[in-house]
């Protein structure tokens, strides 16, 4: 549609309704272009008035509508947003206002103001943060050019709409970073490109490994109650783990296990611990240099690890799959473990025996455990 030569009287907006985001570079003479999205109507549309204000001395204003927000809506819904976009086309024709429905959705809407010469770029004004308000085809291409994993994982902190597209856009078309090899200093080198990164850490505290964005501490030289805690260097959150442990219960080769013991203790190490969720916490623990036990805490809530069955093996690494703790031994040999919580209180802890799965694990390493592939294995009768 041509551009008309005339533009209803607009009736100016009131300066404290406007937020200008970029001063532009000064192009005096193009047309305005507004980009329309939320407010879909022609009357009491202060970013419309604003826009064609700005318009009226020189220019006809454009309307813009994206069309991938309609993509995203149910049928009723589409057939609402259609017929309403049907009688916003009609009334602004009849007040001399050309109306466009773009395509390709956001990242043409730079192509066109480019094309049309414009002026200025005007929006409505959305109630949420601005950055959950960015469009996700627009976050995602912020996404695609961030290749550090660093600069992804706090990609997905900055809201929950961002998270979203970190999900769902571009995970199948983005090859994620490999691990680092952590030198337990605050200096850790990323492969295969080797490059060098650094955490400022506190004095006498050594990283001995993360699970997600947590990476566990131990500080030495302090009480026990803050020996051990897990931080998330991306956001500085900080959860302070228990000091002292419950002596685990030795489990007998018959199939029972020896009487609980009320005795704790604070000589214990720590080397890996899962984040089930946000209030539970499962850990491969060294008791007084015993063999392995699978504890588990609620971080800030409770007071000792709790009771762990120890059956003698060690165990090489600790994996969390579909709501199990999984162990693999040196050997090999995979254990399924189970956590609940106690029936006289709400503290959780690993109810029964681990249960030997018939596989063995051939390969230890993972740069990132995912669902589906906790661990390559083989079947093995037993």
């Amino acid at each position: 549609m041509p551009p008309a030569t005339t533009l209803a009287s607009p009736t100016p907006g009131h300066p404290s309704r406007v937020r200008i985001l970029h001063p532009g570079g000064g192009r005096a003479m193009g047309p305005v272009v507004y980009w329309m999205l939320r407010d879909q109507r022609l009357a009491d549309n202060w970013a419309l008035v604003h826009a064609a204000g700005l318009a009226a001395a020189s220019a006809p204003a454009f309307a813009l509508f994206p069309r991938p927000f309609l993509l995203g809506a149910r049928r009723r819904q589409l057939g609402y947003l259609l017929r309403g976009l049907r009688r916003l086309a009609a009334d602004a024709r009849s007040r001399g206002i050309p109306f466009f429905l773009l395509e390709g959705g956001p990242a043409e809407v730079p192509a066109l103001v480019r094309r049309l010469g414009a002026s200025a770029l005007v929006a409505d004004f959305s109630p949420s943060s601005g950055w959950s308000a960015l469009p996700p085809e627009l976050a995602d291409l912020v996404l695609r050019r961030l290749p550090p994993l660093a600069d992804r994982v706090r990609f997905t902190y900055v809201c929950r709409h961002w998270l979203h597209t970190a999900k769902h856009y571009s995970l199948p078309s983005l090859t994620w970073a490999l691990p680092w090899l952590n030198f337990r200093n605050g200096r850790f080198q990323s492969l295969p490109d080797g490059e060098l990164h650094s955490f400022r850490f506190r004095e006498y505290a050594f990283c001995y490994g993360c699970f997600g964005n947590w990476l566990l501490f131990e500080e030495a030289g302090c009480r026990a109650s803050r020996r051990y805690y897990l931080k998330n260097p991306f956001v500085g959150a900080t959860k302070r783990l228990p000091g002292h442990c419950k002596e685990p219960v030795n489990l007998i080769p018959d199939g029972s296990h020896g009487s609980p013991s009320s005795s704790r203790s604070t000589n214990l190490y720590i080397r890996k611990v899962i984040m089930c969720s946000r209030d539970l916490v499962v850990a491969k623990v060294n008791y007084q240099h015993r063999p392995d036990a699978v504890v588990c805490c609620r971080p800030g809530m409770s007071s000792s690890w709790s009771m762990g069955l120890c059956n003698g093996r060690w165990y090489q690494d600790m994996a969390f799959y579909e709501g199990k703790p999984y162990t693999v031994t040196v050997e090999g040999d995979l254990f399924a473990h189970e956590v609940t919580n106690g029936t006289d209180t709400e503290e959780p802890r690993v109810s029964r025996r681990p249960e030997r799965r018939g596989v063995r694990a051939v390969r230890l390493h993972r740069p990132q455990l995912e669902e589906s592939q906790i661990l390559a294995m083989q079947s093995t009768t037993f």
